[in-house]
Parts: structure tokens; sequence; C-alpha cells
């Protein structure tokens, strides 16, 4: 963990020099380009990433991919809920404090209590985050567009996490291929990430993921980390017919490596539950086991 904290004292300083360099790049545009606005976007989509040294990290996936459970492995806790059907209807940012504490931002109209952003208890979570996707719920529905909407923009969640310390903010985000919400909610937020992690489940590589990643690439994002989650059903499913992980994972990172320039050590198979496990049994071997160890 050290080693980790120096690394991101060291990417504080990159993200500064960055956003110097891009304030002379934009000074140089308005002088050869004077009104250009496709200019003038790029460079303020590039501004947006480095402006206050924060480094933003979005967890994009389709819906039942593992966010959540991945989140809440990192934090050590279950902290945000989980569920076999879509699930979580809005954006989620975690902020380093030594105070746990759960915010919730309405949208302007939306929310029946107001406004102004308002805090919650952890256990209350369920009631202002889920979608509620029961029968009941989508038969109100207009037939033609089958969107549920949630009446909050975000919720943000502050926790005692060392690598949210140095600036680092992570984005849990609605699952892709949601077929109750819009998938234009994580593909803003990509727009201002400064990387991605990218979820993929026990299935491996499905039509909805490779375009989702194809999606990526055309807008210039190739920093993107693989993920692939519930790794211990996956080795279940090899060990009974008799499968090979070394030539599993050899072939599902090199599936996904055209999609992403980093190397194969941001390629990752974990289990999150294991991994969870691990954290509140103080189980080192089962922490390492798991995939988690590596991955953090």
């Amino acid at each position: 963990m050290e080693n980790n904290l120096k690394d991101l004292d060291e990417l504080g300083q990159n993200l500064a020099k960055l956003s110097g360099i891009i304030d002379r790049i934009k000074k140089v545009g308005d002088v050869i380009s004077p009104g250009n606005e496709s200019w003038a976007n790029v460079i303020s989509d590039q501004k947006d990433k480095t402006d206050n040294n924060v480094f933003r990290v979005l967890v994009m996936g389709a819906f039942n991919s593992g966010k959540s459970s991945m989140i809440n492995a990192l934090l050590g806790e279950r902290v945000l809920p989980v569920a076999t059907l879509p699930a979580t209807a809005i954006i989620t940012e975690l902020y380093y404090s030594e105070a746990k504490k759960i915010v919730m931002y309405p949208k302007p109209g939306k929310w029946q209590g107001g406004d102004e952003p308002f805090s919650i208890p952890v256990e209350d979570m369920k009631k202002y985050c889920l979608i509620d996707n029961n029968a009941e719920a989508m038969a109100k529905l207009d037939e033609d567009t089958k969107i549920i909407e949630s009446p909050f923009e975000k919720m943000v969640v502050y926790w005692p996490l060392d690598i949210l310390k140095k600036g680092v903010v992570i984005i849990d985000s609605p699952g892709l291929d949601d077929p109750y919400n819009h998938d234009d909610i994580a593909q803003n937020y990509a727009k201002k990430a400064s990387a991605i992690i990218y979820l993929y489940g026990k299935d491996g590589m499905r039509g909805g993921d490779t375009a989702q990643l194809q999606d990526l690439n055309n807008l210039g994002y190739r920093s993107i980390m693989m993920v692939q989650t519930h790794y211990d059903i996956v080795l279940q499913d090899l060990a009974d017919e008799d499968g090979d992980p070394a030539s599993y994972v050899q072939q599902t990172d090199s599936n996904f490596s055209r999609y992403s320039d980093l190397s194969k050590e941001a390629f990752h198979h974990v289990s999150s539950r294991d991994a969870l496990t691990a954290k509140k049994n103080g189980d080192t071997k089962l922490l390492r086991e798991s995939g988690f160890e590596a991955l953090e």
C-alpha cells in the first residue's frame, strides 16, 4: 500500500503538469484556429480530466456484471446494494473521508423531499438507489420507452479507503444494456474519466461488451482495465470440464486486448465474494487467491 500511495503522489504531480500543457495548447489553438468549436470541445474534455489533480476511475459493464460487488470488496464492507436484476439506477461517486457518510443529490424538481442534497444511513441505501423493476412498476411505463428514471442525479459515498486519499475518485455506473434505464448516464461520465475499469461476468465476452468497448475506443478511450468477476464460478466450471485455467485466462485476455492499450497486468480475474470474505476475516491467503490483491 505504501508503494501505491507513492505512485498516486507521482500521478498527482503528472496531472498538474498535464493541466499546464493543455492550457498552453488551448492558447495555441485560439491563435491558429479561433472559433473552432470542435477543437475547443476536445480541449475542454481533456481539461476536465486533469483539473484539481483528480483522477476519475469509471467502473463500467453490463448489468449483473458485478460492479457493485467489486466496489464492496474494495471497501471491505457490503455497502452498495447487490441484486440479480438491474439494480443501481444512479451514478455513485466514492471519495475519501475519515468519517463514513452517504449523500444523495436529487434532480431538480424530481424528488418529493426537495432539491437539496441530504445524508442517509448506509442501511437505507436500497430505498434510494435501486430501480423499482417489479411487474407493477413496469406496467405503468410508456410502451415505447420502458424507461425508469431515478429522481436522483447521483449518490456520493465518503469512505476511509486509502486509495482514495490522493485525489482518486471511483465512480460506479448503472449497468449498460439495462432494459429499464439509459445507457447514456455511464457514457456521459466516460467523457470525464481518466481511466475505465470494464467488468464482464463469468460467461466471458458477449456481443454487448464488444459493442460498448468499440464505442469507447471510437471516443478515443484506450486506457481500459479489463476485470472478469465471478472467477470462482469460472474455476469451478473449468474443473468440472477438465479445463485449463491458464489457457482460459490467456484466451480471454487476448480477446479483450484489442480494446485496450494497457499491458497484460491490467487484465484481472477476480472473485469479489471471496475478497470481501477475506477482508472481513483477515484471511490474506484467500485475498490473494481471489485475485483482488493483484487488482488493488
